[in-house]
C-alpha cells in the first residue's frame, strides 16, 4: 500500500510538471512555474508533495528586508493550503496587481509546512524565489531630478505640446525597504498622488514646447535609498525616468545627554524593552523615537517623557509590530531621545532578531 501511494505521488508530480513545464525547481519535492527566477508581475506556480492527504499546510514567506510575513494582508499568496489526496499542496504567488500595486522586488523565500501535536513540524519546504526588475524603455523623453532632504523637483522635456503624462514612483529595493505594513502600502510602483508617503501629481500637463515641471514631497517614514520616477504619456507613449536617493535627516549628538536600552537585543515580535536616559535638562519634555533597520523614522512611535529633577527619564517601547498590517524587521535599531530644540540629543543603537524557526 505504501508503495502504491508513493507511486501515486510520483505520478502526480510527474503530470503537474508535464502541465505546466516548470523551468526550474527549487528542490527535488518542490516544482515551481515558470522559474525560480522572474520579472515582477510574474505569477509564480509552487507545488510540494509528502504532505498527508487533505492536510492544511502553513504558508509564510521572509520577504527581501529578512522578515517573515505570516499575514498576508494584500493577498500576494495564502497563508493556509489544504493537500490533496495525494498529499500535494499547490499554491500561486501573485507579485502584481496591475494598477493597484506589486511586492519589492528582491529575493523570497517561502516556507510551507504541516504541524503536528505541540506545534512540531511534520513536513517542511523551503523555496526560493527572486522577483526582478521589469525591463521597460523610459528613455525616449527626458526627466532629471534634484534632491533637497525630503523635497524632489523634477524637470524634462521631448514630449509632445500639452500632453498629459503620469507619474509614478519605484522605490528602493526590497531588501533594503520594508514592505507589507500600513506605513508602507506603496510595494512597489505607485502613482505620485498615491501614497500616503510622499505627495505628489497623479499627471502632469506638458508646455507648448513639450516641457514638464512638478516637485515631490517624500515623508520622513519613506524608505532611505535609491528611488526612480517615471513620467509616461498614455497616448504618445513618450517616457522618460530619473534616479535619486533620499538620505534622511541627520541628526547629531549634542548636549552630553546618554540613553540606553534595557535589554540591547530583543525579538522583533512581541517585544517590550525600557529606554533611560540622563543628562538632559531638569523638569523638561524629552521626545524619543526609533530609527528601523532601513533607515526609516516611523512617526507613530513617537512619544514624550518629562525627566525628573535631576534630568534623568524611564520609558518603556517596543518595535512596530502591529500584524497584521506591519511587521518589524530583525538589523540593527536606533533610539533617539531630544528636547524640542534638539539642543540635547542622545542616540544609541540595539539589536532586533527573527524567530528561531525563521528560515
Amino acid at each position: 500500500m505504501r508503495y502504491l501511494k508513493l507511486a501515486a505521488i510520483l505520478f502526480a508530480l510527474i503530470a503537474l510538471g508535464l502541465a505546466v513545464r516548470p523551468a526550474n525547481a527549487a528542490s527535488s519535492s518542490c516544482l515551481v512555474s515558470p522559474d525560480t527566477s522572474a520579472p515582477v508581475g510574474t505569477t509564480f506556480w509552487i507545488a510540494c508533495d509528502g504532505y498527508a492527504p487533505n492536510v492544511l499546510t502553513n504558508v509564510y514567506a521572509v520577504e527581501p528586508d529578512g522578515r517573515a510575513s505570516g499575514i498576508n494582508i494584500y493577498g500576494f499568496f495564502p497563508t493556509t493550503v489544504k493537500a490533496d489526496e495525494n498529499g500535494i499542496a499547490t499554491f500561486y504567488f501573485v507579485t502584481e496587481y496591475p494598477g493597484f500595486y506589486s511586492v519589492p522586488i528582491g529575493n523570497y523565500t517561502f516556507v510551507i509546512h504541516a504541524l503536528g501535536l505541540g506545534n512540531t513540524v511534520i513536513n517542511e519546504h523551503k523555496i526560493n524565489i527572486e522577483v526582478q526588475s521589469r525591463a521597460e524603455n523610459n528613455s525616449t523623453a527626458w526627466l532629471y531630478a534634484s534632491v533637497d532632504d525630503y523635497v524632489v523637483t523634477f524637470w524634462g522635456g521631448g514630449f509632445n505640446a500639452w500632453e498629459q503624462a503620469n507619474v509614478w514612483v519605484t522605490q528602493p529595493d526590497g531588501s533594503k525597504c520594508s514592505g507589507l505594513g500600513i506605513d508602507q502600502l506603496s510595494l512597489g510602483a505607485l502613482g505620485a498622488a498615491s501614497s500616503s508617503l510622499w505627495v505628489g501629481p497623479e499627471t502632469v500637463k506638458a508646455d507648448a514646447d513639450g516641457n514638464i515641471a512638478f516637485t515631490i514631497v517624500f515623508g520622513s517614514s519613506a524608505c532611505i535609498g535609491e528611488y526612480m520616477v517615471t513620467v509616461r504619456s498614455p497616448s504618445s507613449g513618450l517616457a522618460g525616468e530619473a534616479g535619486f536617493a533620499i538620505s534622511g535627516l541627520s541628526v547629531t549628538e549634542a548636549g552630553g545627554a546618554w540613553i540606553m536600552v534595557s535589554p540591547d537585543s530583543v525579538p522583533i515580535y512581541g517585544s517590550f524593552f525600557a529606554i533611560l536616559g540622563y543628562g538632559y535638562p531638569a523638569n523638561t519634555v524629552v521626545n524619543c523615537w526609533l530609527t528601523r533597520p532601513d533607515g526609516r523614522v516611523l512617526s507613530f512611535l513617537n512619544q514624550n517623557v518629562t525627566t525628573d529633577g535631576s534630568g534623568s527619564f524611564a520609558t518603556g517601547a517596543s518595535l512596530d509590530d502591529f500584524p497584521p498590517y506591519t511587521s518589524s524587521e530583525p538589523g540593527t535599531w536606533h533610539a533617539t531621545c531630544a528636547t524640542p530644540d534638539r539642543s540635547y540629543l542622545a542616540i544609541t543603537s540595539f539589536t532586533g532578531y527573527g524567530l528561531a524557526t525563521d528560515p
